[in-house]
């Protein structure tokens, strides 16, 4: 009996991985799971992917290590340091980096602590979402906003100079008569 319970116990552990994994693989934005030093212990296909990286050049590896030292950022550093003694969190921290391969890039990172029973973990998850295309998006807003705006302001003048030789030319014709 005891044997068939952890065989049932073990076949749920197992399910309940399979189910987590899959999560992770379908989620879009870039997923580290990092060790108390800052070492990477996995990653999704997702950051994989983005980041033209394979497990066995980034797991491992301290955060700041990957690819050119491009997460070599001391206030991330610090921040990222904080959250497992200080269970502190990283929100909509911004980054604006050269990555190889990518180009130029601004990243949203996210971070916390992964709990386990008993609160005795010692993960942290790092999310990090490419958000250059929304900064670009929102740059092109501002300058077709400021646009407008340089558009607005000399159709303004332009009606107020109408008006002027308007009002002048009835002048002119009242004075005629």
């Amino acid at each position: 009996r005891e044997i068939t319970r952890r065989k049932r116990a073990e076949s749920r552990i197992q399910e309940a991985r399979r189910y987590a994994e899959s999560i992770i693989e379908t989620v879009q934005v870039a997923l580290l799971v990092l060790s108390p030093e800052l070492k990477v212990r996995s990653a999704n296909k997702t950051f994989y992917e983005t980041f033209c990286r394979n497990p066995q050049e980034t797991e491992g590896q301290f955060i700041y290590e990957l690819g050119n030292r491009q997460w070599d950022i001391p206030r991330l550093r610090v921040l990222l340091e904080e959250i497992l003694p200080k269970n502190t969190s990283i929100e909509d921290f911004e980054v604006e980096r050269d990555f190889e391969n990518l180009g130029s890039r601004t990243m949203l990172l996210n971070a916390r602590r992964l709990y386990r029973r008993k609160g005795k973990t010692m993960l942290i998850l790092l999310s990090i979402q490419d958000i250059s295309q929304l900064r670009l998006q929102q740059e092109r807003i501002r300058l077709d906003q400021e646009r407008i705006a340089d558009l607005t302001e000399e159709l303004l003048m332009a009606e107020e100079r109408e008006r002027r030789r308007i009002a002048v030319d009835l002048h002119d014709s009242v004075g005629q008569i």
